[in-house]
């Protein structure tokens, strides 16, 4: 297959350069369609394309992102119009027809690129598609890339890296082809699409030997997912010689259970960062690579728990500015709502693209700001983490305000330590009030009605 294309060695940006990009997560068939037919059965394909993407890159460029992660490409089992998520292969060296051509695709990615917007591929080396939904067999028939049955696990199961997820061929990675081909296959999509950076699914189902083969031949920013709340577990992966990097699930649970449900204490989050860092020190690794999210695809949404947007926006404002690469779903600048999948993967085209929503400007303010600094070097210190409120900083350059108080609740006001120097005018970038730090390098901090606030010194602004 590869012999059959011209490619050029590329250099994709590494973890360090990732953490100036700002993530906006897309289900790509959910995102943008050029005809914005409704969709009746969210089971089935709706319409998403890449033609429908470039028609919105400068909705996402307007709303602050410079990065976006897409659906798996692939092409996928044809026994089925189910397989809109990407997860279903069947050839590893295709693009899905129902999104768009190889041609496509590569033109999604270069009219990115021109807007200064890193494209990163979601990948899948664990399984691949069913052929049938005959589970009493494993039928191969539809399989281009891996066609032959010493190409998956077939045996009694003992670890999850053996075991068939979801009754879903899995791939055997000690297979010579196997290994060989996913690494070309990886090599390839940068290469001959030029994507800058892979997500990657279901990492704890694939032994750790496997990656240690694999990183070598992709030291561009690989983040991971490995679905545990314990940063032991997250750090056993995250580490140089192996995946680099992973989604913070442990923090992602937390913003949701202490920000809708109030009466669990945000002190937890000093804890939380605490164990991140211990964990990732062990290893040698950065919690500064990490991929930081509130919502993702195969969650509900958190409006589907609570409706109050005034909690919303503080859950955002966390995940946006907490150490780490920030990644935010999409249709969250459109107060998109959802329950488990397919549910939390609405057509965005429903809500439409109002670029003077509230939550749309809310995340273009924490994203013009974060535009301003770099972020490759900046620290995080915990100054509050109480039952109701959340205080910290990151650098010099800002600090975060939050509370779990929700809306019509009513002002709260401490006066904290920072790393702002001594009588420092500044400024609060959702409301534009601004005061002077104290002589003693003191901060009043005050929220009104349960909003979020972000501080930045006024030159910065």
């Amino acid at each position: 297959m590869l012999c059959a294309v011209m490619l050029i060695a590329r250099k994709a940006p590494d973890a360090i350069e990732w953490r100036n990009r700002r993530i906006y997560q897309l289900v790509t068939d959910r995102f943008a369609s050029l005809d914005e037919t409704p969709c009746k059965d969210l089971t089935k394909y709706c319409g998403g394309t890449y033609q429908g993407i470039i028609a919105k890159l400068d909705y996402i460029k307007n709303l602050g992102f410079n990065a976006i992660w897409i659906s798996p490409h692939v092409e996928q089992v044809d026994n089925s119009t189910s397989a809109y998520h990407g997860y279903w292969a069947s050839d590893f060296f295709k693009s899905n027809k129902f999104f768009g051509t190889d041609e496509e695709l590569q033109l999604m990615i270069e009219e990115a690129h021109k807007r200064d917007i890193w494209v990163m591929a979601d990948v899948v080396y664990n399984h691949v598609g069913r052929c049938h939904q005959d589970f009493s067999k494993l039928d191969l028939s539809c399989q281009v890339t891996f066609p032959l049955l010493e190409h998956y696990h077939t045996g009694n199961c003992h670890d999850d890296w053996d075991c068939s997820l979801a009754g879903l061929p899995d791939l055997n990675q000690t297979n010579e082809y196997v290994s060989k081909t996913l690494i070309e296959w990886a090599e390839y999509l940068i290469d001959f699409y030029g994507f800058d950076g892979f997500r990657i699914d279901t990492v704890k189902w694939i032994n750790h030997d496997w990656w240690k083969t694999l990183r070598p031949h992709t030291p561009w920013y690989n983040v991971g997912e490995v679905w545990d709340v314990t940063y032991e577990r997250l750090a056993a992966y995250m580490k140089p010689d192996e995946v680099y990097a992973v989604l913070n699930y442990p923090l992602s649970c937390r913003m949701n259970d202490a920000i809708y449900n109030s009466g669990n204490s945000m002190g937890v989050f000093w804890e939380y960062f605490n164990q991140a860092q211990e964990a990732m020190d062990a290893v040698g690794s950065n919690p500064a690579d990490m991929g930081v999210f509130l919502e993702n695809h195969d969650n509900p949404r958190f409006l589907h728990f609570s409706g109050d947007k005034t909690a919303y926006r503080n859950a955002l404002c966390i995940s946006q500015t907490w150490i780490g690469v920030p990644i935010t779903y999409y249709g969250a600048e459109q107060d998109m709502d959802g329950g488990n999948d397919p549910d939390c993967r609405r057509p965005l085209w429903h809500y439409g693209y109002n670029q003077q929503a509230p939550e749309y400007l809310f995340l273009q303010k924490i994203n013009k700001m974060r535009a301003k600094f770099d972020f490759t070097n900046m620290d995080q210190k915990m100054l509050i983490a109480e039952n109701n409120f959340l205080v910290f900083s990151r650098g010099k350059q800002f600090v975060v305000a939050t509370t779990n108080s929700g809306s019509g609740s009513g002002q709260i006001s401490r006066s904290v330590d920072t790393q702002f120097e001594a009588n420092a005018k500044v400024c609060n970038i959702f409301d534009g009030q601004c005061t002077n730090v104290g002589g003693n390098g003191k901060l009043q901090i005050t929220l009104n009605g349960g909003e979020p606030a972000i501080y930045v010194r006024e030159r910065d602004l």
